[in-house]
């Protein structure tokens, strides 16, 4: 993951934030065809982008479109780029267990601290390999902050097979726990 420094010269930012749906908020913005940033954000890469306001982060997010061959765009002489929240990155993982274990339980723990439980073991370092490929399912650079205990209450929680980011959504509204992923000071996704 790349990470490309202060973008300076962003042309035509807009941002939405949607309270409630499945990709939550955005980040679109155009850079002038000659910016350094265009050419870095147009390579085949991941890119992750973090924006402040009066030094405090208010949006993470991954780069999911950009518009390389847009006629239109090159004629103003502008190309769009467009972020995802960081949370997407659970998107398209499974709650897949740990072999040998044919569930992935959390039992008696409080209830943020259950989410990060389970967190660390879909995206984080103790994700389990892929299956049928053997491929590591692990983010690289992914870390997971450490528990607080602050909800009142213990549960125990089974998402063995769901769909991680619908799963954190559903069980968050129901819990009333906010959770989101954000690039911490070494701008990695915590």
């Amino acid at each position: 993951f790349a990470w490309i420094g202060d973008l300076a010269t962003v042309h035509h930012a807009a941002g939405t934030r949607t309270l409630y749906g499945q990709f939550g908020g955005k980040c679109t913005f155009e850079l002038s065809l000659d910016d350094p940033w265009a050419s870095v954000l147009a390579a085949e890469e991941q890119h992750f982008l973090k924006v402040l306001r009066d030094g405090v982060q208010v949006f993470a997010g991954m780069q999911v479109k950009l518009e390389r061959e847009d006629e239109p765009a090159k004629e103003s002489g502008f190309v769009k780029f467009q972020f995802l929240p960081l949370a997407f990155l659970a998107k398209w993982r499974h709650c897949l267990p740990i072999p040998p274990a044919t569930t992935l339980e959390t039992s008696g723990t409080k209830v943020d601290d259950a989410f990060k439980w389970i967190v660390e073991r879909v995206l984080g370092s103790t994700a389990p390999n892929t299956p049928t490929t053997g491929l590591a399912r692990a983010i690289s650079g992914f870390t997971v902050a450490a528990d607080k205990g602050e909800y009142p209450t213990n549960v125990g929680l089974d998402p063995t097979n769901q769909n991680l980011y619908e799963w954190l959504q559903r069980w968050g509204t129901n819990f009333d726990v906010d959770w989101d992923i954000y690039l911490n000071d070494s701008d990695a996704p915590e």
